[in-house]
């Protein structure tokens, strides 16, 4: 199996307002969703390289040995939907790559955000996303 190197350069992590000036540590709550969630959202030949836990969400990091891929998947469904995002963003000349603009998703939803795609081989990503009450930001991570 091909395994993507991980080597998270930094990350930066933003409450929102409702718990400003509060810095959460670890992992969030227990996670309802898994990594085999998120590579089933993602499509065949995904597996997982990465994951962060926020308050209401988990963000799973997965990859298919050319192509990443982002979901922000709730804890447990909401019958009224939050504000959740997820993003990834690929190689960026500034990093030494090839122009990539990621994508991103955002909205209002009862079960996950994404699944988002970048094709970035050998090259750093950034990642992250939000569930309305805290954020994560990966700044260069996964170069290989």
């Amino acid at each position: 199996m091909n395994t993507r190197p991980k080597k998270t350069i930094a990350v930066t992590i933003g409450v929102a307002a409702g718990f400003a000036g509060v810095l959460f540590a670890g992992a969030g709550p227990a996670e309802a969703a898994s990594a085999d969630q998120a590579a089933a959202i993602c499509g065949s030949g995904y597996y997982n390289i990465d994951s962060y836990g926020l308050i209401k969400s988990t963000i799973y990091l997965e990859y298919n040995g050319y192509t990443d891929c982002a979901v922000n998947i709730l804890l447990s469904d909401h019958s009224t939907p939050i504000d959740i995002n997820v993003y990834l963003d690929g190689p960026n000349p500034s990093w030494g790559g090839n122009l990539d603009n990621g994508s991103r998703d955002s909205g209002w939803y009862s079960h996950y955000a994404g699944p988002v795609y970048t094709n970035a081989p050998h090259e750093c990503i950034k990642w992250g996303g939000g569930d309305g009450y805290m954020t994560f930001n990966s700044l260069l991570s996964h170069c290989g």
